[in-house]
């Protein structure tokens, strides 16, 4: 379908032509104004970065109820369970997590995911973003990114938000760690994820729709 502050100790050392996925990709040109899509309740569930893009989502969907439960270093496991514990869940909910995960565990990863969209079911949208770092002991996070990828070709209700595609199409996005986002990089990366709700179940992205990058 159509995918930070201190970073967080990672646990450990830290996976023919088929039918695109729902991708959001941010093209090369500047953020652009979009119109804001009727206030709901957002549910964002994540890492750093999802409380550094905070404010400028904020900004993006007035009206909008958004819940947000998120704090550095925080590991894939712990924003899951947030997650599947929650009785009520809304109609939108956003998730950062694998930054801070040991990406050689990609079979962990996909369980963790399709709990998430288990939980949301087939009439929620869920709205993951993809990862954006170097690799941790050697090892890529592009198993990650193709976790998503194929889930989302299976999972009607999962759209994947692109970072990893928008910080290697605009320069000057990450700060010097290649992890966190500079003030620009939070400011796209708000405008990807209100891009993204409001096209939920949609196929159009915000800067054309791409398939997830490998790496």
């Amino acid at each position: 379908m159509i995918l930070l502050a201190v970073y967080g100790t990672l646990v450990g050392a830290p996976e023919p032509t088929r039918p695109q996925p729902k991708v959001h990709a941010e093209s090369e040109a500047p953020p652009r104004a979009h119109a804001a899509p009727s206030p709901g309740h957002l549910l964002v569930v994540g890492d750093s970065l999802a409380k550094a893009t905070e404010a400028p989502l904020a900004r993006l969907l007035p009206g909008w109820q958004i819940e947000t439960s998120a704090y550095t270093g925080r590991h894939t496991g712990d924003g899951v369970a947030d997650i599947t514990s929650r009785s009520n869940l809304p109609d939108v909910i956003f998730v950062s997590l694998g930054t801070n995960d040991n990406p050689g565990m990609t079979a962990s990863f996909q369980g963790e995911v399709e709990r998430v969209l288990d939980a949301a079911g087939p009439s929620r949208c869920v709205l993951w973003a993809n990862i954006a770092r170097p690799p941790y002991a050697g090892v890529s996070y592009a198993g990650y990114n193709r976790v998503l990828q194929r889930l989302s070709y299976s999972r009607p209700n999962l759209t994947v938000i692109d970072w990893a595609g928008i910080t290697r199409a605009q320069a000057g996005l990450l700060g010097s760690d290649g992890v966190h986002a500079t003030s620009e990089g939070y400011a796209v990366r708000a405008q990807a994820i209100a891009s993204a709700i409001a096209n939920c179940g949609g196929v159009q992205a915000y800067g054309g729709a791409t398939g997830v990058p490998s790496d």
